[in-house]
């Protein structure tokens, strides 16, 4: 028995595989409000449904419908300070100038391990 389009049923589409996306994008979406309590800008989950209708060939009447789903998750950008980096100038083996660029300062506390999503979990 066939399913009519609505919001019960868009999980549905591509076997199935869209209501996974979507519950990957919230997750998303809510991780990263714990990971970065701070910000208080928006999390947003945007869901895109583009709807076109495909008619005959020799007449006006409408034959179907082509559908495409798209779901993304819109997080706040990562943004850091200003880091002042150290410039070296060295000659490599064919005579040729290469330029590196250095931390000035070492790092004092390392990075924390990204949270990583298990795949399937809501």
């Amino acid at each position: 028995m066939s399913k009519p389009l609505e919001f019960d049923s868009i999980g549905d589409l591509y076997q199935g595989r869209f209501r996974a996306e979507v519950n990957k994008a919230i997750r998303q979406a809510v991780m990263d409000c714990d990971d970065r309590p701070h910000l208080t800008n928006k999390r947003q989950v945007v869901i895109t449904l583009d709807i076109v209708p495909r008619t005959l060939m020799d007449s006006a009447d409408l034959e179907g419908l082509s559908l495409s789903a798209s779901v993304n998750p819109r997080l706040p950008k990562i943004k850091g300070g200003e880091e002042a980096m150290h410039v070296e100038i060295h000659t490599n083996d064919q005579g040729g100038r290469e330029v590196h660029a250095t931390f000035a300062q070492p790092t004092l506390l390392p990075a924390s391990t990204p949270r990583i999503i298990p795949e399937g979990s809501n």
